[in-house]
């Protein structure tokens, strides 16, 4: 279980009778929890509210700002309904989330007499998958490549979507990586990985039609060709940390995709060895539109996981 805070910040335009410019802030927090009944059920759910403004400029009038606020909760769950034997098989298993969610603002008025009338809009989903995997059996192909001496080990994959029940719907990917840790048996020292992305993901499954976005990314022309590219790059560097008993390994990252330019500092506290009893966890992000005509996003994140 967690919970998240999150500000969001957006601006843009409408045309109708006349023109206007939007501006619009929230500010939300939103707690959540998963929980697995057993091997075969799991269970997640998640609410939240939000508050902020709503600011809209007409051309050559005087700005209404309102205030608005949001509402939201879902829940999901997958069961296992046929279970793979333990030297593999067939597994059947159901996917089904909700979605429930009320954005609303106030009535306002501008000095000059204008009014911005009250507003309420309500979204709400409900989605069911059904999954199938064969336990036992994999398909595919790859290279990978190492060098225990050195530290150095690098792996090429392709990957694509063989069937779909969108006609012309299409995803082929491919995903190169080289890694540099001189000392593998230690999570002391330098450690280096260099990330490259063609197109599609590596393995989505069901995943692919309930991911955000998926709606949208069915109904848009695809040539199905790895248009969507991204590199990783990630350096780290681990030293003991309270009398040797943790490490302590400070990172700075860097991803540059087609879109965006992504840069970030991070901070790690485990305990020596590996071990992954508790994990601290710090993080610093920022965002560049490629094109460099919208604002930076930034971005901060603590984790604290712990086994008991």
């Amino acid at each position: 279980m967690g919970v998240a805070l999150a500000h969001s910040k957006d601006d843009g335009s409408y045309r109708g009778a006349g023109g206007s410019e939007v501006e619009a802030a929230l500010t939300g927090v939103y707690p959540y929890g998963r929980y697995a009944v057993n091997q075969r059920l799991s269970l997640w759910g998640i609410a939240g509210y939000g508050a902020g403004t709503l600011t809209l400029t007409p051309d050559g009038g005087i700005a209404v700002e309102t205030d608005t606020d949001m509402q939201m909760a879902a829940a999901g769950a997958r069961g296992v309904l046929i279970d793979a034997s333990a030297g593999g098989g067939p597994e059947l298993a159901v996917k089904s989330d909700a979605l429930l969610l009320r954005m609303s603002s106030d009535a306002a008025r501008d000095g000059a007499g204008g009014r911005l009338a009250a507003s309420d809009a309500d979204v709400t989903w409900l989605r069911l998958g059904l999954e199938g995997t064969w336990r036992g059996i994999a398909t595919g192909a790859g290279l990978a490549w190492s060098d225990p001496a050195s530290g150095i080990a690098a792996k090429l994959k392709p990957r694509g979507l063989l069937t779909h029940e969108a006609d012309g719907f299409r995803e082929r990917g491919f995903s190169g990586a080289f890694a540099w840790d001189p000392t593998p048996g230690s999570d002391r020292g330098p450690s280096l990985t260099l990330t490259q992305t063609l197109g599609a993901s590596a393995s989505d499954g069901v995943n692919a039609l309930f991911r955000e976005g998926a709606p949208t990314r069915l109904a848009a022309k695809d040539t199905g060709g790895p248009d969507r590219r991204r590199f990783e790059a990630k350096f780290g560097y681990g030293t003991g940390a309270f009398g040797d008993r943790l490490t302590m390994t400070p990172e700075l990252g860097i991803g540059l995709s087609d879109g965006s330019r992504d840069y970030g500092v991070g901070w790690r506290l485990n305990p020596a060895g590996g071990g992954s009893s508790f994990e601290l966890r710090l993080d610093a992000t920022r965002r560049e539109a490629a094109s460099g005509g919208a604002e930076p996003e930034h971005g901060f994140r603590l984790d604290l996981k712990a086994r008991f």
